[in-house]
């Protein structure tokens, strides 16, 4: 190769075609030197819409060919997020549970039955603690309750409690037996040949 043509220099022409690709010798041929920047985008568009086209295509060909899997991996994601620190949590407390069982020396019939009535002891507890939070409302509840029944009379609350009760209780009726009669008439409008 000639050294003239390697060299960079201020002697040296920028537009030199040793550094030149063959796109550039095709475009210089074809092109002409006012429209080389345009034409020159619009392959390197062109490139790239094909490889989007491609891109698209082997995207829906893969989906096509995993079709039958996207449902079931799409329910172990979503349980896998959704369930996972519930089922951690669970876990988690029936390992208590069982260490706890083997810890105590009895049998195991025996530690359920005294692990439920220790439940129910721990339930009340939470519910009671939770009551005792809310005990300045209850106490205004009650005293409205009982300034109700001193200014009213039990005779009219036993009345109202017995009226909205009451009224509850046409309602349901009315609408079970609304939908009893639809169901009857639709039975009774089938024509002969569904009969």
């Amino acid at each position: 190769m000639d050294s003239s043509k390697l060299r960079v220099g201020p002697g040296v022409d920028p537009d030199s075609s040793a550094f030149a690709s063959p796109f550039d010798h095709l475009l210089h041929a074809y092109v002409p030197k006012d429209h080389e920047i345009a034409a020159r985008q619009a392959v390197y568009n062109a490139a790239a819409l094909a490889a989007l086209a491609a891109l698209c295509a082997g995207a829906f060909f893969a989906s096509s060919i995993l079709e039958p899997f996207l449902l079931p991996i799409l329910w172990a994601v979503l349980t896998g997020f959704l369930l996972h620190p519930h089922k951690a949590a669970v876990s988690l407390s029936a390992k208590r549970w069982l260490e706890r069982a083997a810890e105590a020396d009895r049998p195991l019939l025996l530690h359920c039955a005294v692990s439920g009535v220790s439940g129910a002891v721990a339930l009340c507890d939470a519910l009671g603690s939770y009551l005792m939070g809310l005990w300045r409302t209850l106490l205004a509840v009650a005293a409205v309750a009982v300034a109700l029944l001193f200014m009213v009379g039990p005779k009219k609350i036993i009345r109202l409690v017995w009226f909205i009760s009451s009224y509850c209780q046409e309602i349901t009726l009315h609408t079970q037996n609304a939908g009893c009669e639809r169901l009857v008439q639709h039975s009774f409008s089938l024509s002969p040949a569904m009969r």
